[in-house]
């Protein structure tokens, strides 16, 4: 029945008018294993699956051949005569959704004239009854983006003044299909969307695609499924309802919606007892980096995936030959937080819809094999590299490695700034460079552009404070 639960979600959301559904037969056949249900369908010439016969080809006879399934689909599997992976689709009467309505009322009256029954009333001992949880926070690019897209190296870091927090509560106990259910809302108080199960809702994601507001959710569980099933992960039964709330700052380089796609991959991780010696940190990265690029197809990178998986400070290699051995993953060292100089701050911008808009060409060029690109990535990369190694440097002085980092954080910046053009990095963004080097602070993109990270430049810190009012209150009156 929980199949046919979402079935009745498809026809809603897709408006459908007609009396008869064709869809793809895998999201109906794993679900006719009740014999009764299947009789009650069947006999009233409610479902007819519909196949390629191979021997009909042969014969160049008509080739599609449409079959009245008198047993559960369950021993269609065992039938020698019909090959399922011919399967085309499933003819499904809409009329069907009235007999299974009543079917299941007629289930739930026999589910509680038991509940006199103690052991019945027992729930499985994977059930869990408390909520869960989670946040992921911003990311800051410090330095060698945007070589990341480009098999460079970067070092990010995340900050705890922003982050995207989801909140799991499990479902309570229940011998109904209410008990696998997983629902989604945006907020506590908004509506929601809902799917019978984590596997129908990731089949309904593969047939019907994903909707405008729940496609982070509904993405990031089918990756999380495919993945737990292709490796054997027995994922139990009961369901979820999911709420987020997010202060990340929309569309400014601050990484918000892979927050919120980590921060969900953590909280299904611990509700279905799955820990990172199971799937590692590197791999979660890699998962979660195909929730937008596969699934979604959103143009996207490792270095915040990496670094919201793996928290604090990390140092990322992203060399080529060295991913192609090894399923997609870099090289990820972790650096000590207390290593970072003290000073850094973020500006971003307060209406971004005017910045970096224009088209970059990079990318193609960067393919094309233009020397300029190469060569400019190679620099990006040798900046994260150097940083890496200043930080690393117990011999340096916190104070000369803050004016080092100074100094290769506006070399980062103009770097970016002579390859991809002022045109393209937008005038708001330069605005507020231009401001930071005005009150003696280095600054450069935290990723693509609308937030800046800053440090002060100079060896003397006696004007740092009254400059850093200064700046925000010059920051404030641009937006």
């Amino acid at each position: 029945q929980d199949m046919f639960v979402d079935i009745e979600l498809v026809k809603r959301v897709k408006g459908f008018v007609n009396s008869t559904i064709v869809m793809q037969a895998e999201l109906l056949l794993d679900s006719f294993n009740d014999t009764s249900l299947n009789q009650l369908l069947f006999d009233n010439n409610f479902v007819n699956f519909i196949f390629y016969d191979d021997e009909l080809s042969k014969q160049n006879k008509n080739i599609i051949t449409s079959t009245n399934l008198l047993d559960s689909a369950s021993e269609l599997y065992q039938d020698e005569t019909i090959n399922t992976t011919n399967l085309i689709a499933c003819v499904f009467h809409s009329s069907a959704l009235y007999l299974i309505e009543e079917y299941a009322l007629k289930n739930k009256r026999m589910i509680n004239a038991n509940d006199s029954n103690d052991s019945f009333n027992n729930p499985p001992s994977s059930h869990q009854s408390t909520s869960i949880t989670t946040r992921s926070y911003a990311r800051i690019g410090l330095m060698g983006n945007p070589s990341d897209g480009f098999n460079g190296k970067t070092i990010s870091l995340l900050i705890s003044n922003f982050f995207a927090e989801i909140t799991l509560i499990p479902n309570k106990f229940t011998h109904t299909q209410e008990y696998s259910k997983i629902e989604f809302f945006h907020s506590m108080i908004t509506t929601k969307s809902s799917f019978s199960t984590i596997e129908s809702l990731s089949i309904l994601s593969s047939t019907e695609g994903y909707t405008n507001a729940d496609r982070l959710f509904q993405a990031a569980c089918k990756v999380f499924y495919r993945y737990c099933k292709t490796n054997n992960f027995v994922l139990h039964k009961q369901g979820f309802r999911l709420c987020y709330e997010t202060n990340i700052p929309r569309q400014v380089g601050l990484s918000g919606s892979s927050a919120i796609i980590t921060a969900l991959w953590k909280a299904l991780m611990k509700f279905y007892g799955i820990g990172n010696d199971d799937i590692s940190l590197a791999m979660q990265a890699k998962l979660i980096l195909d929730v937008e690029l596969i699934e979604l197809g959103i143009n996207a990178g490792l270095q915040d995936r990496v670094i919201q998986s793996f928290g604090g400070v990390m140092y990322m290699d992203f060399e080529k030959e060295f991913m192609e051995r090894n399923d997609g993953i870099g090289k990820y060292i972790r650096i000590p937080s207390e290593l970072i100089p003290k000073g850094l701050w973020i500006a971003y911008e307060g209406n971004p819809s005017d910045s970096g808009k224009i088209h970059s060409d990079v990318r193609k060029r960067y393919e094309a094999v233009d020397e300029k690109v190469v060569d400019a990535m190679i620099k990006f990369a040798s900046y994260a590299e150097q940083t890496y190694h200043l930080l690393l440097d117990s011999s340096t002085t916190q104070m000369t490695k803050r004016v080092k980092l100074a100094k290769l954080m506006n070399m980062n910046f103009n770097l970016r700034q002579e390859i991809y053009g002022s045109k393209t990095l937008g005038k708001n963004n330069l605005k507020m460079i231009e401001l930071a080097r005005k009150f003696g602070f280095a600054a450069k993109f935290t990723g693509s552009g609308g937030t800046i990270v800053g440090l002060w430049e100079d060896e003397s810190d006696k004007y740092v404070m009254l400059n850093i009012e200064k700046l925000k209150n010059e920051l404030q009156k641009e937006g």
